[in-house]
Protein backbone atom coordinates (compact mmCIF):
# COMPACT_ATOMS: atom_id res chain seq x y z
CA UNK A 1 0.00 0.00 0.00
CA UNK A 2 1.20 3.23 -0.74
CA UNK A 3 -0.53 4.70 2.64
CA UNK A 4 1.17 3.81 6.18
CA UNK A 5 0.06 5.10 9.26
CA UNK A 6 3.31 6.17 10.88
CA UNK A 7 1.79 7.82 14.14
CA UNK A 8 -1.98 8.17 15.85
CA UNK A 9 -1.95 11.24 18.10
CA UNK A 10 -4.71 11.75 20.83
CA UNK A 11 -4.41 15.72 20.93
CA UNK A 12 -3.40 18.54 18.64
CA UNK A 13 -0.42 19.13 20.81
CA UNK A 14 0.92 15.15 20.21
CA UNK A 15 -0.25 16.15 16.23
CA UNK A 16 2.08 19.15 16.29
CA UNK A 17 4.87 17.33 17.71
CA UNK A 18 4.28 14.24 15.74
CA UNK A 19 4.32 16.92 12.21
CA UNK A 20 7.74 18.14 13.43
CA UNK A 21 9.24 14.96 14.36
CA UNK A 22 7.79 12.70 11.14
CA UNK A 23 6.95 15.29 8.47
CA UNK A 24 4.58 13.38 7.08
CA UNK A 25 3.09 13.57 3.48
CA UNK A 26 -0.44 13.56 4.92
CA UNK A 27 -2.47 13.46 7.89
CA UNK A 28 -6.01 12.80 8.79
CA UNK A 29 -6.96 15.54 11.24
CA UNK A 30 -10.21 15.52 13.73
CA UNK A 31 -11.84 19.34 13.82
CA UNK A 32 -12.70 18.75 17.99
CA UNK A 33 -9.64 17.39 19.88
CA UNK A 34 -8.78 17.73 23.65
CA UNK A 35 -6.53 21.12 23.75
CA UNK A 36 -6.19 22.33 20.11
CA UNK A 37 -8.78 21.79 17.53
CA UNK A 38 -7.30 20.50 14.14
CA UNK A 39 -7.99 23.94 13.15
CA UNK A 40 -5.58 25.19 15.63
CA UNK A 41 -3.14 22.38 14.91
CA UNK A 42 -3.22 23.25 10.97
CA UNK A 43 -2.39 27.45 12.56
CA UNK A 44 0.24 26.38 14.55
CA UNK A 45 2.42 25.05 12.17
CA UNK A 46 4.60 26.91 9.31
CA UNK A 47 3.14 26.72 5.79
CA UNK A 48 5.85 25.14 4.96
CA UNK A 49 6.17 22.02 7.29
CA UNK A 50 2.56 21.39 6.74
CA UNK A 51 1.61 18.27 5.43
CA UNK A 52 -1.37 17.29 2.99
CA UNK A 53 -4.50 17.76 5.07
CA UNK A 54 -7.60 15.73 5.16
CA UNK A 55 -10.22 16.71 7.91
CA UNK A 56 -12.20 13.81 9.45
CA UNK A 57 -15.13 15.05 11.76
CA UNK A 58 -18.47 14.72 13.03
CA UNK A 59 -19.80 18.40 12.03
CA UNK A 60 -20.65 19.85 8.65
CA UNK A 61 -20.19 23.18 10.04
CA UNK A 62 -16.23 23.69 9.30
CA UNK A 63 -16.32 22.92 6.24
CA UNK A 64 -15.71 26.32 5.07
CA UNK A 65 -12.78 26.85 7.62
CA UNK A 66 -11.38 23.68 6.97
CA UNK A 67 -11.17 24.56 3.17
CA UNK A 68 -9.79 28.25 4.09
CA UNK A 69 -7.38 26.21 5.89
CA UNK A 70 -6.15 24.64 2.49
CA UNK A 71 -7.79 21.18 3.52
CA UNK A 72 -7.53 18.79 0.84
CA UNK A 73 -10.75 16.81 1.74
CA UNK A 74 -13.53 16.71 4.73
CA UNK A 75 -14.55 13.82 5.80
CA UNK A 76 -17.38 13.34 7.62
CA UNK A 77 -18.26 10.53 10.07
CA UNK A 78 -18.97 7.86 9.99
CA UNK A 79 -15.99 7.69 7.41
CA UNK A 80 -18.12 5.73 3.90
CA UNK A 81 -15.46 3.75 2.32
CA UNK A 82 -15.69 5.12 -0.77
CA UNK A 83 -15.46 8.41 0.01
CA UNK A 84 -12.39 7.97 1.65
CA UNK A 85 -11.29 6.02 -1.22
CA UNK A 86 -12.25 8.89 -3.09
CA UNK A 87 -10.50 11.38 -0.88
CA UNK A 88 -7.17 9.20 -1.31
CA UNK A 89 -7.84 9.26 -4.92
CA UNK A 90 -7.37 13.77 -4.34
CA UNK A 91 -4.34 12.85 -2.37
CA UNK A 92 -2.86 10.91 -4.30
CA UNK A 93 -3.18 13.27 -7.21
CA UNK A 94 -2.02 15.83 -5.12
CA UNK A 95 1.08 14.02 -4.46
CA UNK A 96 1.85 13.15 -7.74
CA UNK A 97 1.66 16.85 -8.74
CA UNK A 98 3.71 18.26 -5.79
CA UNK A 99 6.87 15.91 -6.84
CA UNK A 100 6.51 16.41 -10.68
CA UNK A 101 7.18 20.23 -9.42
CA UNK A 102 9.97 19.17 -6.88
CA UNK A 103 11.37 17.25 -10.36
CA UNK A 104 11.25 19.98 -12.55
CA UNK A 105 12.41 22.26 -10.61
CA UNK A 106 15.34 19.58 -9.28
CA UNK A 107 16.10 19.55 -12.73
CA UNK A 108 16.24 23.44 -13.43
CA UNK A 109 18.65 23.89 -10.87
CA UNK A 110 20.72 21.48 -12.25
CA UNK A 111 20.18 22.69 -16.03
CA UNK A 112 21.60 26.33 -14.36
CA UNK A 113 24.46 24.74 -12.33
CA UNK A 114 25.60 22.77 -15.26
CA UNK A 115 25.15 25.58 -18.20
CA UNK A 116 27.22 28.17 -15.65
CA UNK A 117 30.13 25.94 -15.69
CA UNK A 118 30.24 25.32 -19.36
CA UNK A 119 29.40 29.13 -19.46
CA UNK A 120 26.83 27.68 -21.88
CA UNK A 121 23.78 30.32 -22.99
CA UNK A 122 20.63 29.90 -20.21
CA UNK A 123 19.05 26.56 -21.23
CA UNK A 124 15.51 25.32 -21.45
CA UNK A 125 14.14 21.70 -22.03
CA UNK A 126 11.70 20.79 -24.53
CA UNK A 127 8.34 19.42 -23.50
CA UNK A 128 9.65 15.84 -24.71
CA UNK A 129 12.86 16.21 -22.75
CA UNK A 130 11.06 16.78 -19.56
CA UNK A 131 8.36 13.51 -20.32
CA UNK A 132 11.87 11.62 -20.67
CA UNK A 133 13.20 12.44 -17.60
CA UNK A 134 9.48 12.29 -15.68
CA UNK A 135 9.30 8.61 -16.79
CA UNK A 136 12.98 7.69 -15.75
CA UNK A 137 13.69 5.85 -13.07
CA UNK A 138 16.32 7.53 -11.28
CA UNK A 139 17.54 4.95 -8.80
CA UNK A 140 18.22 8.14 -6.73
CA UNK A 141 21.13 8.81 -8.73
CA UNK A 142 21.68 12.43 -9.47
CA UNK A 143 25.26 12.37 -11.15
CA UNK A 144 24.02 10.15 -13.45
CA UNK A 145 21.11 13.22 -14.25
CA UNK A 146 23.80 15.63 -13.85
CA UNK A 147 26.01 14.14 -16.52
CA UNK A 148 23.12 13.91 -19.19
CA UNK A 149 22.19 17.45 -18.57
CA UNK A 150 25.68 18.37 -18.89
CA UNK A 151 26.11 16.19 -22.00
CA UNK A 152 23.06 17.84 -23.72
CA UNK A 153 23.24 21.22 -22.58
CA UNK A 154 27.04 21.09 -24.38
CA UNK A 155 25.48 19.44 -27.81
CA UNK A 156 22.78 21.72 -27.76
CA UNK A 157 23.89 24.67 -30.57
CA UNK A 158 20.46 26.38 -29.20
CA UNK A 159 18.77 28.09 -26.27
CA UNK A 160 16.56 24.55 -26.11
CA UNK A 161 17.58 20.96 -25.30
CA UNK A 162 15.77 18.50 -27.31
CA UNK A 163 15.22 14.70 -27.10
CA UNK A 164 18.49 14.67 -29.86
CA UNK A 165 20.86 15.98 -27.66
CA UNK A 166 20.47 13.48 -25.46
CA UNK A 167 22.69 10.31 -25.43
CA UNK A 168 21.28 7.62 -28.08
CA UNK A 169 18.85 4.99 -26.60
CA UNK A 170 18.40 7.48 -22.93
CA UNK A 171 15.06 6.89 -21.68
CA UNK A 172 14.48 3.80 -23.39
CA UNK A 173 13.51 0.32 -20.48
CA UNK A 174 16.85 -0.66 -19.17
CA UNK A 175 17.49 -4.73 -19.28
CA UNK A 176 16.73 -6.26 -16.28
CA UNK A 177 19.59 -8.57 -14.78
Amino acid sequence: PDVEIVRQCANGREAIAAIAELAPDLMFLDIQMPGLSGLDVVAQVPQESLPMIVFVTAFDRFAIQAFEAHALDYLLKPVDDDRLGRALERVRAQWQQKQAVAQREQLMALLAEVTQKHNRPASVVSEAVMNVFKAYAWPGNVRELRNTLERAAIVCEGSVIESKHLPPGFGMPRPVA
